[in-house]
């Protein structure tokens, strides 16, 4: 990590979106609303079938074997057997010049479908790595049934737990009902449990603008000034309330939680902690995102990982503010802040008395 040089911002790599949610979420709704918007060219949609998106209200102005090319510039690409493969053959044919360039990917999962291992596929496939960075993952949650599937489903708590911006679809079915707005707080207090640190935001009929979800990591060379406090939201985990918690999940396998550091961290330290985390328990690091202060570097870095995939860190120019503590966000799988506290305790004894 002291190399700085190899820190640097993502180029020209394509970026790629995750959309996720249960089963009758309306994921598909909102897809399909945002391929209606004329400044979605150059976004390329792969999707499990053409028949689960709508499809008849968009022009198609050609169509070959498995790629829509859409009035609006947009691409819809059908996953027949491997996500990898389906991404391979985009960039071959954009490379041919077959297709127009594509600089989005959206990837639709099934319902069913845990979104971390997806995720992990994409970061550590050693050549689409090279083409591809991650934006963000967006959740869809059916407000009405939603209560009842994060409590049957552990598909469905994960799903939330690694969004990055949360939409909540039929609001207006839940809030209909007489104890609605009981229900309604009830669901907020779950999705804290789980995701304190993800936006909500209200989606009827599918619409949405597409700047709320698109561009919104540090991973960009086009931003000067990257929203370090908005991408991290650390601010989430730090309110506490004198409220009871009446709502609980049955199960509290999915924690969420944030750590920070006053002091600055050596880079040894940092890389053996997270090397060893990932080594013992990497498939329970849903995810991981934070801002380092390291040692040896005067500028901040952005370190993100999913499970055992750790994207390369990125050294940002400057320091936005005063605040230069370490902030680390964790969504973790049965493993508690204090686990992961002591942990990083420990590494650092173990190299100061190597030292010795």
């Amino acid at each position: 990590m002291t190399d700085t040089e190899s820190m640097g911002p993502t180029g020209d790599r394509i970026s790629f979106t995750l959309l996720t949610g249960f089963l009758g979420s309306g994921k598909t709704t909102v897809l399909s609303e945002l391929l209606k918007q004329p400044d979605m060219e150059g976004t390329a949609i792969v999707i499990n079938e053409f028949g689960e998106v709508g499809l008849d209200h968009l022009l198609v102005e050609s169509a070959e074997e498995d790629i829509l090319l859409l009035e609006s510039g947009c691409l819809c690409c059908t996953v027949r057997s491997d996500l990898i493969e389906a991404l391979d053959r985009l960039l071959h044919r954009m490379e041919e010049g077959e297709i127009p360039p594509i600089r989005r990917v959206v990837i639709e999962t099934t319902g069913l479908a845990d979104p971390a291992p997806i995720l992990q596929t994409l970061i550590r496939d050693p050549e689409l790595g090279k083409r591809f960075a991650l934006d963000g993952v967006i959740t869809t949650l059916d407000a009405f049934n939603g209560m009842q599937t994060l409590e049957r489903y552990a598909e469905s708590r994960k799903q939330i737990a690694v969004a990055d911006r949360i939409l909540l679809t039929k609001l207006d079915l839940l809030e209909a009902l007489p104890d609605g707005e009981a229900r309604h707080i009830a669901l907020e207090n779950v999705l804290d449990q789980l995701n304190p640190g993800s936006p909500r935001i209200p989606v009827a009929q599918g619409r949405i603008d597409k700047d709320l979800l698109f561009d919104i990591s540090l991973f960009r060379s086009n931003d000067a000034h990257p929203d370090l406090d908005g991408w991290l939201r650390d601010d989430a985990f730090e309110e506490d309330s004198d409220e009871p918690v009446e709502h609980r999940l049955p199960e509290s396998e999915v924690m969420s939680f944030c750590i920070s550091y006053d002091a600055p961290i050596p880079s040894t330290v940092f890389e053996a902690w997270l090397s060893t985390l990932i080594q013992l328990k990497g498939p329970d690091l849903l995810r991981v995102k934070g801002i380092l202060n390291i040692a040896e570097i005067d500028r901040p870095v952005v370190i993100h990982s999913v499970q055992h995939a750790v994207h390369d860190p990125v050294t940002l120019d400057a320091w936005p503010g005063s605040d230069r503590r370490s902030r680390i966000v964790f969504i973790t799988h049965g493993i508690t802040e204090a686990q992961i506290d002591a942990s990083l305790q420990s590494t650092m004894k173990a190299l100061a008395e190597e030292q010795y």
